[in-house]
């Protein structure tokens, strides 16, 4: 009985890995195309807006191919050397992911505040216009990722990084509608600094839980207190501790 139930979580583990892998290609070949589009229409435009965002797809295409890199490891069963198998491997791609929100964050923080202290001349018909496809591509992304994020932190990892980018169109276009209507080129760095904070939040959200996990922590919805409690109240239970 208890190998059949081993050799059932072992094929559900399995399956869980294929069709997350599946989602994350999707997402990674609708991200680095409209990477590619960003960096072009970003430098032709002269917006930092849009090219804040292309370095925000770049570390969402890393992320993407690092999670779906970390499922092929966390996939492997265990050895004499890795007893416990390569799970966590997960956990620690999602940890990476974190550091490198926080990055790209404080780069897009500094260039922000130099383009509002000495703002450039931007074209806002080009950001809007490549910031609403963009929004479109990303949207799919994150469907496709949605229904298996809750699942696994790796992927919702990759799913914070596509989320976070969505909401980041979403103000380069509304900036590049302003830039058209006013001609005040500060809207621009303005929606950058809004991408940052996207980043740095997400950024702590998933640094905070990958740490969790890795040292072992009650998970996050469940008072340990409590669970002590009920298992306590049981007559045949006489003491629950650690």
């Amino acid at each position: 009985m208890h190998e059949a139930h081993g050799h059932q979580h072992l094929a559900r583990g399995a399956e869980r890995h294929r069709g997350d892998r599946r989602s994350l290609v999707v997402a990674l070949a609708l991200l680095a195309g409209v990477m590619v589009v960003e960096l072009v229409f970003g430098f032709i435009a002269n917006s930092l807006a849009l090219l804040a965002d292309a370095g925000h797809m770049l570390t969402d295409v890393f992320a993407l191919a690092l999670a779906i890199t970390a499922i092929g490891i966390a996939s492997r069963p265990a050895s004499k050397r890795w007893t416990y198998g390569l799970g966590r491997v997960e956990v620690l791609s999602a940890q990476v992911n974190g550091i490198s929100l926080l990055l790209i964050g404080t780069w897009i923080t500094y260039s922000a505040v130099r383009r509002l202290i000495s703002p450039p001349e931007v074209r806002g018909g080009i950001v809007l216009v490549v910031a609403v496809f963009g929004a479109l591509a990303n949207i799919a992304a994150a469907a496709v990722l949605s229904r298996r994020q809750s699942e696994s932190i790796n992927v919702r990892a990759a799913f914070l990084h596509i989320a976070t980018d969505l909401a980041g169109f979403i103000g380069t276009a509304l900036a590049g509608g302003l830039i058209l209507l006013t001609g005040w080129n500060r809207f621009d760095p303005i929606a950058s600094l809004g991408v940052a904070l996207l980043c740095f939040i997400s950024a702590f959200s998933l640094t905070r839980e990958s740490l969790r996990i890795v040292l072992e922590g009650s998970p996050g919805d469940i008072d340990p207190a409590a669970v002590g409690q009920m298992l306590a109240s049981d007559a045949e239970v006489v003491e629950v501790h650690d």
